[in-house]
């Protein structure tokens, strides 16, 4: 998923299916936003993929190996909460800040667009790589999780300070 707003990516969504085309080991849930046309714009849809405009991301990430977002806050946020090795692709504003936090804090890995041109190749290697290292991850996980717990006790110790 690129998520609503950012979500026209053509290109990515292309080197995805080149990446995983047929893969035995993979099955594929392609979330492409509302603004891409399914049939239009994808002809030859391998057997393992599924592409949508929307799915119910909450619903199905408890479900979901590895999870390629675009680093948005929310969607980032959805899938560390839900125990997915992360694959951060981010696509404008502060999404680059969040998958750059997301990898150092050991929690994903990041590809940067305007970094590196980013192939099926590619896409295939990090996926692989956050597969193979979600163990890893979900230690990196657990911290920013924990640290949204600490923020939220903090936040209310605030507020009931200020406002009582």
């Amino acid at each position: 998923s690129l998520g609503t707003i950012f979500g026209k990516d053509l290109d990515f969504y292309h080197q995805c299916i080149e990446a995983f085309r047929d893969s035995e080991e993979y099955q594929v849930i392609m979330s492409v936003g509302k603004f891409v046309d399914i049939e239009q714009t994808f002809k030859d849809i391998p057997k393992n993929f599924t592409i949508y405009n929307y799915v119910p991301q909450t619903q199905l990430l408890p479900e979901v190996d590895v999870f390629i977002t675009h680093a948005g806050f929310n969607s980032t946020s959805e899938g560390l909460a839900s125990g997915a090795a992360l694959v951060l692709v981010p696509q404008a504003v502060d999404q680059f800040d969040v998958a750059r936090v997301v990898e150092k804090l050991n929690a994903g890995i990041a590809l940067n667009k305007h970094e590196i041109n980013i192939t099926a190749d590619i896409v295939k290697k990090a996926v692989d790589d956050a597969y193979n290292r979600r163990d890893e991850f979900k230690s990196g996980t657990d911290k920013i999780i924990e640290s949204f717990k600490e923020a939220r006790k903090n936040r209310t110790a605030i507020y009931r300070e200020i406002f009582a």
